[in-house]
Protein backbone atom coordinates (compact mmCIF):
# COMPACT_ATOMS: atom_id res chain seq x y z
CA UNK A 1 0.00 0.00 0.00
CA UNK A 2 1.78 3.42 -0.83
CA UNK A 3 1.61 6.60 1.24
CA UNK A 4 -0.61 8.21 -0.11
CA UNK A 5 -3.55 5.12 0.17
CA UNK A 6 -2.09 4.65 3.91
CA UNK A 7 -2.99 8.44 4.27
CA UNK A 8 -6.52 8.21 2.91
CA UNK A 9 -6.89 5.11 5.05
CA UNK A 10 -7.18 6.78 7.93
CA UNK A 11 -9.20 9.57 6.57
CA UNK A 12 -12.12 9.12 9.20
CA UNK A 13 -9.80 10.25 12.08
CA UNK A 14 -7.63 12.15 10.21
CA UNK A 15 -10.43 14.61 9.57
CA UNK A 16 -9.96 15.23 13.60
CA UNK A 17 -10.05 18.88 13.13
CA UNK A 18 -13.92 18.93 12.52
CA UNK A 19 -14.49 16.07 15.24
CA UNK A 20 -12.22 18.67 17.73
CA UNK A 21 -14.37 21.74 16.94
CA UNK A 22 -17.43 20.13 17.82
CA UNK A 23 -16.34 18.49 21.28
CA UNK A 24 -14.25 21.90 22.37
CA UNK A 25 -17.53 23.42 21.65
CA UNK A 26 -19.35 21.37 23.66
CA UNK A 27 -17.07 21.37 26.53
CA UNK A 28 -16.00 25.33 26.28
CA UNK A 29 -19.33 26.81 26.28
CA UNK A 30 -16.91 30.57 26.31
CA UNK A 31 -17.41 31.51 22.78
CA UNK A 32 -16.13 35.18 21.92
CA UNK A 33 -18.53 38.12 21.41
CA UNK A 34 -16.20 40.62 20.09
CA UNK A 35 -18.98 43.09 19.84
CA UNK A 36 -19.29 42.51 23.41
CA UNK A 37 -16.16 42.21 24.62
CA UNK A 38 -13.70 43.17 22.59
CA UNK A 39 -11.07 41.13 23.92
CA UNK A 40 -8.91 38.01 21.90
CA UNK A 41 -9.99 34.75 21.28
CA UNK A 42 -10.37 32.78 24.81
CA UNK A 43 -7.85 29.70 24.28
CA UNK A 44 -10.45 26.80 24.67
CA UNK A 45 -8.07 23.19 25.53
CA UNK A 46 -7.04 20.41 23.43
CA UNK A 47 -8.55 17.17 23.53
CA UNK A 48 -7.67 13.78 22.13
CA UNK A 49 -10.84 12.08 22.08
CA UNK A 50 -12.70 11.43 18.88
CA UNK A 51 -15.65 13.22 18.10
CA UNK A 52 -18.98 11.28 17.58
CA UNK A 53 -19.04 8.97 14.36
CA UNK A 54 -21.16 9.11 11.31
CA UNK A 55 -22.32 5.70 10.05
CA UNK A 56 -19.52 5.02 7.32
CA UNK A 57 -21.69 1.79 5.46
CA UNK A 58 -25.31 3.86 5.09
CA UNK A 59 -25.14 5.46 1.67
CA UNK A 60 -22.18 3.66 -0.17
CA UNK A 61 -23.82 3.09 -3.62
CA UNK A 62 -25.50 6.34 -3.84
CA UNK A 63 -27.99 5.00 -5.78
CA UNK A 64 -31.34 7.09 -5.00
CA UNK A 65 -33.51 5.12 -7.62
CA UNK A 66 -36.60 6.64 -5.65
CA UNK A 67 -36.16 8.74 -2.45
CA UNK A 68 -37.29 7.40 0.91
CA UNK A 69 -39.56 9.52 3.43
CA UNK A 70 -36.22 9.53 5.56
CA UNK A 71 -34.41 10.66 2.80
CA UNK A 72 -37.31 13.51 1.67
CA UNK A 73 -37.12 14.97 5.01
CA UNK A 74 -33.46 15.04 4.71
CA UNK A 75 -33.27 16.86 1.65
CA UNK A 76 -36.19 19.57 3.18
CA UNK A 77 -33.85 19.74 6.42
CA UNK A 78 -30.60 20.61 4.12
CA UNK A 79 -32.23 23.41 1.85
CA UNK A 80 -34.96 24.53 3.98
CA UNK A 81 -35.86 28.09 2.25
CA UNK A 82 -32.53 28.51 0.65
CA UNK A 83 -32.80 30.74 -2.34
CA UNK A 84 -31.67 28.07 -5.09
CA UNK A 85 -31.78 30.75 -7.78
CA UNK A 86 -29.14 32.99 -5.83
CA UNK A 87 -26.46 32.62 -7.85
CA UNK A 88 -28.33 33.44 -11.43
CA UNK A 89 -29.60 36.94 -9.38
CA UNK A 90 -26.04 37.19 -8.75
CA UNK A 91 -25.04 36.95 -11.80
CA UNK A 92 -27.73 38.64 -13.45
CA UNK A 93 -26.77 41.91 -11.39
CA UNK A 94 -23.68 41.58 -11.81
CA UNK A 95 -21.68 44.64 -13.91
CA UNK A 96 -19.22 43.31 -16.50
CA UNK A 97 -16.05 45.48 -15.08
CA UNK A 98 -13.16 44.53 -13.65
CA UNK A 99 -13.73 43.11 -9.88
CA UNK A 100 -11.32 44.60 -6.71
CA UNK A 101 -9.68 41.62 -6.24
CA UNK A 102 -8.28 41.57 -10.02
CA UNK A 103 -4.79 42.42 -10.72
CA UNK A 104 -3.83 42.36 -14.02
CA UNK A 105 -0.54 43.92 -13.59
CA UNK A 106 0.45 40.92 -11.72
CA UNK A 107 2.66 38.46 -13.70
CA UNK A 108 0.74 35.08 -12.22
CA UNK A 109 3.06 33.15 -14.48
CA UNK A 110 5.51 33.86 -11.89
CA UNK A 111 3.22 32.60 -9.00
CA UNK A 112 2.53 29.64 -11.03
CA UNK A 113 6.23 28.78 -11.93
CA UNK A 114 7.80 29.31 -8.16
CA UNK A 115 7.60 25.72 -6.85
CA UNK A 116 10.52 25.33 -5.88
CA UNK A 117 9.57 22.14 -4.08
CA UNK A 118 11.50 19.63 -5.99
CA UNK A 119 14.93 21.43 -7.43
CA UNK A 120 16.03 21.92 -3.68
CA UNK A 121 14.65 18.73 -1.79
CA UNK A 122 17.84 17.21 -2.96
CA UNK A 123 19.77 19.85 -0.86
CA UNK A 124 17.40 20.06 1.84
CA UNK A 125 18.13 15.85 2.14
CA UNK A 126 21.60 16.44 2.17
CA UNK A 127 23.96 15.39 4.77
CA UNK A 128 26.72 17.26 4.30
CA UNK A 129 28.26 19.60 7.49
CA UNK A 130 26.67 23.06 7.67
CA UNK A 131 27.13 26.00 9.66
CA UNK A 132 24.68 26.72 11.79
CA UNK A 133 22.40 30.03 11.18
CA UNK A 134 20.96 32.21 13.92
CA UNK A 135 17.80 33.20 12.75
CA UNK A 136 16.28 36.68 14.13
CA UNK A 137 12.33 36.28 13.67
CA UNK A 138 10.81 39.52 12.35
CA UNK A 139 8.26 41.26 14.71
CA UNK A 140 4.99 41.38 13.88
CA UNK A 141 4.74 44.95 14.19
CA UNK A 142 6.07 44.27 10.12
CA UNK A 143 2.48 43.87 9.40
CA UNK A 144 1.54 47.61 10.53
CA UNK A 145 4.34 48.48 7.84
CA UNK A 146 2.54 50.24 5.46
CA UNK A 147 5.64 50.49 2.96
CA UNK A 148 5.49 46.60 3.22
CA UNK A 149 1.78 46.09 2.85
CA UNK A 150 1.40 48.15 -0.24
CA UNK A 151 4.29 46.89 -2.22
CA UNK A 152 1.91 44.41 -4.50
CA UNK A 153 4.50 43.84 -6.91
CA UNK A 154 7.68 43.26 -5.14
CA UNK A 155 5.07 40.42 -3.01
CA UNK A 156 4.10 38.80 -6.03
CA UNK A 157 7.71 38.89 -8.16
CA UNK A 158 9.13 37.03 -4.66
CA UNK A 159 6.45 34.79 -3.40
CA UNK A 160 7.44 31.20 -2.33
CA UNK A 161 11.65 31.64 -3.22
CA UNK A 162 14.38 29.62 -1.68
CA UNK A 163 16.94 31.49 -1.03
CA UNK A 164 20.32 29.63 0.02
CA UNK A 165 19.90 31.11 3.37
CA UNK A 166 16.27 29.71 3.38
CA UNK A 167 17.28 26.06 2.07
CA UNK A 168 20.61 26.07 5.26
CA UNK A 169 18.02 27.45 7.56
CA UNK A 170 15.38 24.07 6.73
CA UNK A 171 18.57 21.60 6.58
CA UNK A 172 19.65 23.18 9.90
CA UNK A 173 15.75 22.69 11.55
CA UNK A 174 15.62 19.55 10.04
CA UNK A 175 18.57 17.97 11.73
CA UNK A 176 18.47 19.58 15.27
CA UNK A 177 14.29 19.50 15.43
CA UNK A 178 12.95 16.44 17.56
CA UNK A 179 9.74 15.91 17.07
CA UNK A 180 7.21 14.74 19.90
CA UNK A 181 5.47 11.93 18.77
CA UNK A 182 1.75 11.43 20.49
CA UNK A 183 1.22 7.40 20.90
CA UNK A 184 -2.51 7.99 20.96
CA UNK A 185 -2.31 10.36 17.99
CA UNK A 186 -2.55 7.79 15.26
CA UNK A 187 -4.31 9.98 12.61
CA UNK A 188 -0.90 11.55 11.57
CA UNK A 189 1.09 8.18 11.24
CA UNK A 190 4.47 8.99 12.08
CA UNK A 191 6.13 6.76 11.27
CA UNK A 192 5.10 7.46 7.26
CA UNK A 193 4.21 11.06 7.70
CA UNK A 194 7.02 12.50 6.38
CA UNK A 195 6.91 10.45 3.00
CA UNK A 196 2.95 11.16 3.23
CA UNK A 197 3.38 14.65 2.92
CA UNK A 198 6.55 14.89 0.54
CA UNK A 199 3.92 13.22 -1.80
CA UNK A 200 1.43 15.31 -1.03
CA UNK A 201 3.81 18.34 -1.67
CA UNK A 202 3.97 16.25 -5.62
CA UNK A 203 0.09 16.00 -5.94
CA UNK A 204 -0.52 19.85 -4.82
CA UNK A 205 1.81 20.40 -7.71
CA UNK A 206 0.74 18.29 -10.42
CA UNK A 207 -3.15 19.10 -9.76
CA UNK A 208 -2.03 23.00 -9.85
CA UNK A 209 -4.67 25.14 -12.18
CA UNK A 210 -3.83 27.23 -14.46
CA UNK A 211 -3.69 31.37 -12.99
CA UNK A 212 -4.11 32.30 -16.51
CA UNK A 213 -7.09 30.51 -17.74
CA UNK A 214 -9.44 33.01 -17.68
CA UNK A 215 -7.09 34.62 -20.57
CA UNK A 216 -8.84 31.67 -22.66
CA UNK A 217 -12.58 31.98 -21.46
CA UNK A 218 -14.00 34.78 -23.92
CA UNK A 219 -17.48 34.86 -21.88
CA UNK A 220 -15.96 34.74 -18.70
CA UNK A 221 -14.19 37.22 -15.74
CA UNK A 222 -12.76 36.73 -12.66
CA UNK A 223 -15.51 38.66 -11.03
CA UNK A 224 -17.97 35.79 -12.45
CA UNK A 225 -15.98 33.57 -10.59
CA UNK A 226 -16.09 35.02 -7.11
CA UNK A 227 -20.29 35.11 -7.72
CA UNK A 228 -19.89 31.34 -8.35
CA UNK A 229 -17.81 30.68 -5.50
CA UNK A 230 -19.52 32.83 -3.44
CA UNK A 231 -22.88 30.93 -3.95
CA UNK A 232 -21.24 27.56 -3.76
CA UNK A 233 -20.12 28.66 -0.27
CA UNK A 234 -23.74 29.48 1.01
CA UNK A 235 -24.49 25.69 -0.51
CA UNK A 236 -21.84 23.74 1.15
CA UNK A 237 -22.98 25.28 4.07
CA UNK A 238 -26.84 24.64 3.90
CA UNK A 239 -25.71 21.45 2.84
CA UNK A 240 -22.87 20.84 5.92
CA UNK A 241 -20.60 19.63 4.05
CA UNK A 242 -16.69 18.81 5.00
CA UNK A 243 -14.22 21.71 4.40
CA UNK A 244 -12.52 19.34 2.26
CA UNK A 245 -15.25 18.73 -0.22
CA UNK A 246 -15.45 22.66 -0.72
CA UNK A 247 -11.49 23.08 -1.61
CA UNK A 248 -11.66 20.26 -3.67
CA UNK A 249 -14.82 21.68 -5.87
CA UNK A 250 -12.91 24.95 -5.95
CA UNK A 251 -9.62 23.16 -7.29
CA UNK A 252 -11.82 20.65 -9.62
CA UNK A 253 -13.37 24.06 -11.19
CA UNK A 254 -10.78 25.88 -11.72
CA UNK A 255 -8.48 22.46 -13.55
CA UNK A 256 -11.77 22.01 -15.19
CA UNK A 257 -11.89 25.55 -16.89
CA UNK A 258 -8.07 25.28 -17.42
CA UNK A 259 -8.81 23.07 -20.00
CA UNK A 260 -11.92 23.69 -21.61
CA UNK A 261 -13.54 26.76 -22.66
CA UNK A 262 -17.24 27.03 -21.70
CA UNK A 263 -20.27 30.12 -22.39
CA UNK A 264 -21.21 31.52 -19.46
CA UNK A 265 -25.19 29.84 -19.28
CA UNK A 266 -23.14 26.85 -18.26
CA UNK A 267 -20.77 28.00 -15.57
CA UNK A 268 -23.34 27.23 -12.62
CA UNK A 269 -23.78 23.92 -14.30
CA UNK A 270 -19.54 23.10 -13.94
CA UNK A 271 -20.30 24.44 -10.24
CA UNK A 272 -22.79 21.92 -9.19
CA UNK A 273 -21.21 19.37 -10.95
CA UNK A 274 -17.95 20.21 -9.19
CA UNK A 275 -19.82 20.30 -5.94
CA UNK A 276 -21.57 16.86 -6.79
CA UNK A 277 -18.28 14.81 -7.84
CA UNK A 278 -16.20 16.79 -4.51
CA UNK A 279 -19.24 15.83 -2.15
CA UNK A 280 -18.53 11.99 -3.83
CA UNK A 281 -14.83 12.28 -3.00
CA UNK A 282 -14.54 13.34 0.71
CA UNK A 283 -18.23 12.73 2.35
CA UNK A 284 -19.68 10.03 3.79
CA UNK A 285 -22.84 10.65 2.85
CA UNK A 286 -23.24 13.12 -0.36
CA UNK A 287 -25.86 14.99 -1.51
CA UNK A 288 -28.46 13.12 -4.31
CA UNK A 289 -28.30 14.05 -7.80
CA UNK A 290 -31.94 15.65 -6.79
CA UNK A 291 -30.89 17.51 -4.12
CA UNK A 292 -28.57 19.25 -6.94
CA UNK A 293 -31.15 19.34 -9.30
CA UNK A 294 -33.18 21.45 -6.55
CA UNK A 295 -29.40 23.36 -5.68
CA UNK A 296 -29.82 24.80 -8.97
CA UNK A 297 -33.47 26.09 -9.20
CA UNK A 298 -34.02 23.06 -11.62
CA UNK A 299 -32.43 24.55 -14.06
CA UNK A 300 -30.31 21.67 -15.49
CA UNK A 301 -32.26 18.20 -15.60
CA UNK A 302 -30.83 15.17 -13.39
CA UNK A 303 -30.27 13.88 -16.97
CA UNK A 304 -28.13 16.89 -17.78
CA UNK A 305 -25.71 17.19 -14.18
CA UNK A 306 -24.86 13.16 -14.48
CA UNK A 307 -23.53 13.58 -18.39
CA UNK A 308 -21.70 17.06 -17.16
CA UNK A 309 -20.29 14.80 -14.45
CA UNK A 310 -19.25 12.29 -16.65
CA UNK A 311 -17.73 14.70 -19.11
CA UNK A 312 -15.81 16.54 -16.11
CA UNK A 313 -14.33 13.45 -14.77
CA UNK A 314 -12.70 12.43 -18.27
CA UNK A 315 -11.42 15.66 -18.86
CA UNK A 316 -9.68 15.68 -15.43
CA UNK A 317 -8.50 12.01 -16.38
CA UNK A 318 -9.93 10.93 -13.17
CA UNK A 319 -7.72 12.40 -11.02
CA UNK A 320 -9.49 13.52 -8.13
CA UNK A 321 -6.97 13.04 -5.37
CA UNK A 322 -5.83 16.64 -4.67
CA UNK A 323 -4.60 17.17 -1.29
CA UNK A 324 -5.81 20.17 0.14
CA UNK A 325 -5.22 22.78 2.69
CA UNK A 326 -7.08 21.21 5.46
CA UNK A 327 -4.34 18.10 5.42
CA UNK A 328 -1.48 20.70 5.68
CA UNK A 329 -3.40 22.89 8.50
CA UNK A 330 -3.34 19.58 10.16
CA UNK A 331 0.40 19.02 9.77
CA UNK A 332 1.24 22.67 10.96
CA UNK A 333 -1.10 22.66 14.12
CA UNK A 334 0.77 20.12 15.20
CA UNK A 335 3.46 22.79 16.22
CA UNK A 336 0.74 24.59 18.43
CA UNK A 337 -0.63 21.75 19.61
CA UNK A 338 -3.86 21.95 17.53
CA UNK A 339 -4.55 25.37 19.14
CA UNK A 340 -8.32 26.04 18.40
CA UNK A 341 -8.44 29.53 18.11
CA UNK A 342 -5.42 29.34 15.54
CA UNK A 343 -7.07 26.62 13.66
CA UNK A 344 -10.68 28.43 13.49
CA UNK A 345 -9.00 31.90 12.68
CA UNK A 346 -6.91 29.83 9.98
CA UNK A 347 -9.66 28.57 8.60
CA UNK A 348 -11.50 31.35 8.09
CA UNK A 349 -8.39 33.29 6.23
CA UNK A 350 -7.82 30.01 4.22
CA UNK A 351 -11.19 30.63 2.66
CA UNK A 352 -11.05 34.14 2.24
CA UNK A 353 -8.31 33.28 -0.36
CA UNK A 354 -10.45 30.87 -2.64
CA UNK A 355 -12.55 33.98 -3.29
CA UNK A 356 -9.21 35.92 -4.81
CA UNK A 357 -8.10 34.81 -8.36
CA UNK A 358 -4.26 35.73 -7.00
CA UNK A 359 -4.36 32.69 -5.03
CA UNK A 360 -5.29 30.08 -8.01
CA UNK A 361 -1.34 29.30 -8.92
CA UNK A 362 -0.25 29.60 -5.37
CA UNK A 363 0.72 25.83 -3.61
CA UNK A 364 -2.38 25.04 -1.16
CA UNK A 365 0.75 24.24 1.75
CA UNK A 366 2.08 27.86 0.96
CA UNK A 367 -1.17 29.32 1.24
CA UNK A 368 -1.79 27.18 4.95
CA UNK A 369 1.24 28.41 6.14
CA UNK A 370 0.88 32.15 5.48
CA UNK A 371 -2.71 32.11 7.33
CA UNK A 372 -1.47 29.90 10.30
CA UNK A 373 1.17 32.75 10.78
CA UNK A 374 -1.33 35.81 10.30
CA UNK A 375 -3.62 33.86 12.65
CA UNK A 376 -0.86 33.63 15.12
CA UNK A 377 0.14 37.07 14.73
CA UNK A 378 -3.15 38.23 15.39
CA UNK A 379 -3.81 36.10 18.67
CA UNK A 380 -0.20 36.87 19.90
CA UNK A 381 0.96 33.29 20.16
CA UNK A 382 4.13 34.16 19.78
CA UNK A 383 7.11 34.09 17.23
CA UNK A 384 7.01 31.26 14.04
CA UNK A 385 9.08 28.86 15.97
CA UNK A 386 11.74 26.07 14.77
CA UNK A 387 8.53 23.02 15.32
CA UNK A 388 6.71 25.35 12.80
CA UNK A 389 9.36 25.44 10.14
CA UNK A 390 9.45 21.77 10.42
CA UNK A 391 6.05 21.27 9.76
CA UNK A 392 5.41 23.76 7.23
CA UNK A 393 8.78 23.66 5.02
CA UNK A 394 8.83 27.57 5.37
CA UNK A 395 10.60 30.22 6.93
CA UNK A 396 9.11 33.40 8.29
CA UNK A 397 10.90 35.34 5.89
CA UNK A 398 9.31 33.64 2.94
CA UNK A 399 6.18 34.04 4.57
CA UNK A 400 5.80 37.44 4.66
CA UNK A 401 5.00 38.53 1.20
CA UNK A 402 2.01 35.93 0.80
CA UNK A 403 1.09 37.42 4.25
CA UNK A 404 0.53 40.94 2.75
CA UNK A 405 -1.26 39.66 0.48
CA UNK A 406 -3.89 38.08 2.61
CA UNK A 407 -3.99 41.00 4.55
CA UNK A 408 -5.42 42.97 1.58
CA UNK A 409 -8.14 40.25 1.20
CA UNK A 410 -9.25 41.45 4.51
CA UNK A 411 -10.26 44.63 3.72
CA UNK A 412 -13.99 45.77 2.95
CA UNK A 413 -14.97 41.72 3.90
CA UNK A 414 -18.64 42.61 3.54
CA UNK A 415 -18.17 43.90 0.61
CA UNK A 416 -15.95 41.32 -1.25
CA UNK A 417 -17.10 37.82 0.53
CA UNK A 418 -19.98 38.15 2.57
CA UNK A 419 -21.40 34.59 2.47
CA UNK A 420 -18.29 33.75 4.19
CA UNK A 421 -18.06 36.84 6.62
CA UNK A 422 -21.53 35.42 7.95
CA UNK A 423 -20.57 32.30 8.22
CA UNK A 424 -17.70 32.75 10.49
CA UNK A 425 -19.53 35.64 12.67
CA UNK A 426 -21.52 32.52 13.86
CA UNK A 427 -20.49 31.53 17.35
CA UNK A 428 -20.12 28.21 15.80
CA UNK A 429 -16.78 29.36 14.83
CA UNK A 430 -15.93 31.81 17.61
CA UNK A 431 -17.04 34.92 15.86
CA UNK A 432 -13.94 35.04 13.48
CA UNK A 433 -14.75 37.25 11.35
CA UNK A 434 -15.54 39.94 13.43
CA UNK A 435 -12.53 39.31 15.12
CA UNK A 436 -10.73 39.78 12.47
CA UNK A 437 -12.86 43.21 11.25
CA UNK A 438 -11.91 44.48 14.55
CA UNK A 439 -8.25 43.78 14.39
CA UNK A 440 -7.73 45.34 10.84
CA UNK A 441 -9.41 48.35 12.04
CA UNK A 442 -7.12 48.55 15.08
CA UNK A 443 -4.02 48.00 12.68
CA UNK A 444 -4.80 49.75 9.58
Amino acid sequence: MGSYEVQKSLSHRIKQDENIDLIAQKQYKCHLDLSEHNENFQTSGNTSKIGTKRTVLSDVSNNHIKPSFIQSKLCNHRLGNFEAAGFSEALRHLHVKENSLEHDNINKKDLANHCLYHRFRNELNDDSEDKKISYNFVSSDILKDESIRHRTDDVCNHLLKYTKFDIMELKRIRKEFIEKVDEWDITMAHEYSDEIFAYMRELEIKYKPSPTYIDHQPDMQWSMRSVLIDWLIQVHSRFHLLPETLYLTINLIDRFLSVKVISLPKLQLVGATALFLASKYEEIICPSVHEIVYMVDHGYSSEEILKAERYMINMLNFDLGWPGPMSFLRRVSKADEYDLDTRTLTKYLLELTVMDSRFIGILPSFIVAAAHYLSRCMLEKGSWTDAHVYYSSYTERQLLPLVNIILQCLESPKEHHNAIYEKYADKKFKKASKFVENWMAEHT
